[in-house]
């Protein structure tokens, strides 16, 4: 959150008292709810976590994990929530957000109640997984949902998301199998490790299989937004919060070559590579300038 105060008034003294961080209580999730979640999680057939990008922190990536090990529930990414939970986690069901119909989307056709995590209304809207109304929906979140028609929660966990996710594994008990997933994570993994023809321009498919040989699972690629934005976001495994960083809400473009250059600042040791299309590229290439000069690769 940013707060801009009217110069007159930010000039101004005060005899406030300033809140340190430290001080600051982390607001804990309702138990009640908790338990009436794990509840629904036990009776659905096909239970499903949907990760967005409120949920791109470390801390919550943990717990995830913990989770998916106990339960053995499956999770499907957005595009800003790449990398909340490695992509070869054999629960992953990689990301989704493309559009409605997709091979990813099978899988959230086949679940009976879906779990979001963090969830953005404009990052991946609801009527494109829930148009048919016929889905429950836990969201698990600090504040409470945009409320819309097609995003409608049975239950609602509102507060410190890394303690909701611990509660819920906690409250779980049972340990099952979901063979239906299980098929589908098969069938994506064979979409999306498949070998496309060398042809000459590339193809998307093998631009995006030899950047992934080059870097590391920690090292970060910035894209701008285009129809090769939705080629990574699909193709490109992610094994870290925040290492790929896209704009897939308001989707502005021009942002790619600036998100590089700040994410080599905050991060010297790992590599980065901003990947732009031509127009984006243009509308703040002036800011090679910056790289140039605080040397950055």
């Amino acid at each position: 959150m940013h707060i801009e105060l009217p110069e007159d008034v930010a000039e101004k003294e005060t005899d406030a008292v300033v809140q340190k961080r430290s001080e600051m209580r982390i607001p804990y999730p309702n138990l009640e709810a908790v338990r009436k979640a794990a509840s629904m999680i036990c009776e659905a057939k096909n239970p499903l976590r949907m990760v967005f990008s409120g949920a791109n922190r470390k801390g919550i990536t943990e717990e995830l994990w913990n989770l998916a090990t106990k339960t053995d529930i499956y999770l499907v990414h957005t595009h800003m929530g790449k990398g909340v939970v490695p992509e070869d986690c054999i629960y992953s069901l990689v990301a989704t957000g493309i559009h409605s119909i997709d091979y990813i989307n099978y899988g959230i056709d086949g679940s009976d109640l879906v779990i979001t995590v963090g969830y953005n209304i404009a990052e991946y809207p609801p009527y494109l997984w829930n148009g048919k109304l016929d889905k429950r929906i836990i969201n698990i979140d600090f504040v409470e949902s945009v409320p819309d028609r097609y995003f409608n929660p049975t239950v609602k966990i509102i507060g410190d998301v890394t303690s909701s996710i611990r509660e819920l594994a906690a409250s779980i008990q049972e340990k099952r199998e979901f063979p239906f997933f299980e098929k589908t994570r098969y069938f994506i993994e064979k979409k999306i490790n498949a070998s496309p023809p060398i042809k000459y321009p590339p193809l998307p498919q093998s631009v995006v299989q030899s950047v992934k040989k080059v870097l590391g699972r920690e090292d970060i690629i910035t894209l701008n937004n285009g129809i090769y934005k939705l080629w990574f976001s699909r193709l490109y495994k992610t094994y870290a919060p925040n290492t790929i960083l896209l704009d897939n809400a308001l989707a502005a473009m021009g942002g790619g070559l600036s998100a590089g250059i700040t994410a080599k600042l905050l991060h010297p040791k790992r590599r980065v590579l901003a990947i732009c299309g031509d127009g984006g590229f243009m509308i703040n290439c002036q800011e090679l300038e910056t790289a140039t000069r605080y040397g950055l690769p």
